[in-house]
């Protein structure tokens, strides 16, 4: 298993652990991350954005405040993907519809804000088919996946 791959298997929580204890770092998560989407989205087009130039920045500024020994937040230099429901700013936002082909937000939606506070930076934006709330009900009501634990800096 190459490195990349093998970052990419691990939970959220097990790299924020490792990009604060500087086993990683955000840079280095992000280009396996890219990696990945570029091998396997052509088949599958579930990325429909991307923002990788600003992702990159925003890593090694989470990378320099890493090395700085800052505060770091709960999602500090975690890549994210976030659904095509919700507005980011200057990122291509479709709300899973032709008729909204085109439309490029210039205002982050309030989620969008408070992960940036975290130091979360989206780099892609994930497909969604119309009516898509209805999936992720569908979804919560199956069973949704327990709440991460506490993460340490």
């Amino acid at each position: 298993m190459s490195h990349n791959t093998e970052l990419i298997s691990r939970s959220a929580v097990e790299l924020r652990r490792m990009i604060g204890s500087k086993e990683i770092s955000p840079v280095e998560l992000l280009d396996a991350c890219i990696e990945r989407i570029e091998a396997i989205n052509p088949a599958v087009n579930a990325v429909t954005a991307t923002c990788y130039p600003e992702a990159r920045i925003a890593a090694k500024t989470a990378e320099r405040q890493v090395l700085n020994g800052e505060p770091l937040g709960l999602l500090h230099g975690l890549p994210l993907g976030v659904k095509d429901l919700k507005d980011t700013a200057g990122l291509l936002t479709t709300y899973g519809s032709p008729m909204s082909r085109g439309n490029v937000p210039s205002r982050d939606v309030l989620l969008v804000e408070r992960l940036r506070v975290q130091r979360v930076r989206s780099s892609s934006r994930r497909l969604m088919f119309r009516n898509s709330a209805r999936v992720r009900t569908h979804a919560i009501r199956s069973g949704a996946q327990p709440a991460p634990p506490s993460i340490p800096s």
